[in-house]
């Protein structure tokens, strides 16, 4: 049935990516039976139509969750490892960027650790930022750029946390939404920018200036703060099509005028009321998560997302999308394969 939705949508100018987030591989028995289940569909699906690329959308293992702890450094290297051996045989390409579990313990992740795994897939057309986890690559035929952000990130004091690296705003401005007019933009992150449903993740550093940015490049206007100045006013069609992220476990589509009246998780598993707003002026299209914790129903997560009934030994164990861009049209056909639905997202409405 995916194939045949897939067909039914794309053409020969469409671009077509697997996207696969938060895996949470661990030593668990019913871990390791769902990846390999997700690893066989993407395999197959790869070997029977033409898929441009597989993106992974980070946190890949269950690093600081019970399953792996006590697990060295070199443990959770090789998980990763050979997770990633088999993720780049289910495409052409393979686009990894890091979550927050994604590193050794006591660590959001490890940047050098992260690039020393990652890096050895890069194709001949990824432009990485001096050796740093942000990248981008062009599709000139579609006249689109895909840009991959690195969150959680690293400070300069070499403190992880949420949100952007100066050097990432600074990277932005500089090269990735440095394009020529009449290239548009889809950029993937593993951290959702609203506001995040749980306490750890309800705060992302230097937000303001990503989505200053973001603002200014798709109104063709400029933006200026603390640390960054940039002017877009010379581009006449150029456009920030949507930004695709995992990290909250749930299915959402965050349209710019969105707004939920929900709750988030508070010190001692205490919920407040919250409201949850857009922060983008493009869709942003959140993807639940792949891994499988067992036999489960349909819920509302605190910001509005929905997560689906999944069954053991049913293609419900199985989450992901396969993404199809139609350069002319510009929508994006987000197929999935396993629990959930289809979504069409038109970012030119």
């Amino acid at each position: 049935a995916q194939m045949n939705s897939i067909e039914a949508v794309r053409n020969d100018r469409c671009l077509v990516f697997n996207i696969v987030s938060d895996n949470h591989i661990s030593s668990d028995p019913e871990s390791v039976k769902s990846n390999k289940s997700t690893l066989r569909n993407l395999k197959y699906l790869s070997d029977h139509m033409k898929i441009d690329a597989t993106v992974h959308l980070g946190d890949i293992v269950a690093q600081r969750l019970s399953d792996n702890d006590g697990l060295s450094d070199e443990s959770i290297f090789s998980i990763m490892s050979d997770y990633l051996d088999k993720l780049g045989s289910t495409g052409p390409e393979l686009f990894a960027i890091n979550g927050n579990h994604d590193g050794p313990e006591g660590n959001l992740y490890d940047e050098a650790l992260w690039l020393n795994l990652v890096s050895a897939y890069d194709g001949p057309f990824v432009e990485r930022y001096a050796d740093s986890p942000y990248f981008y690559v062009d599709y000139p035929a579609q006249n689109l750029r895909c840009v991959f952000l690195s969150l959680p990130d690293n400070y300069p004091s070499g403190t992880q946390y949420y949100g952007f690296n100066p050097r990432s705003i600074k990277w932005l401005k500089s090269e990735a939404f440095n394009v020529e007019d009449g290239t548009d933009i889809i950029i993937f992150g593993h951290i959702p920018t609203i506001t995040a449903s749980h306490m750890s993740a309800g705060h992302m550093v230097n937000l303001s200036s990503f989505t200053g940015m973001c603002h200014a490049f798709n109104s063709h206007g400029t933006f200026r703060d603390r640390l960054v100045s940039c002017d877009y006013s010379s581009y006449g069609s150029s456009k920030i099509l949507a930004y695709v992220s995992g990290h909250l476990h749930t299915d959402l589509l965050v349209m710019p005028d969105y707004e939920y009246e929900g709750t988030r998780n508070m010190p001692g598993g205490k919920k407040e009321p919250f409201t949850y707003k857009a922060t983008l002026p493009c869709p942003e299209i959140i993807i639940g998560h792949n891994y499988f914790y067992g036999d489960s129903k349909d819920s509302r997560s605190n910001c509005g997302g929905r997560n689906y009934s999944r069954e053991r030994k049913h293609y419900s164990q199985d989450l992901w999308d396969t993404m199809v861009y139609d350069p002319d049209t510009k929508k994006l056909h987000f197929i999935r394969f396993g629990a959930g639905e289809d979504r069409v997202i038109d970012p030119v409405q």
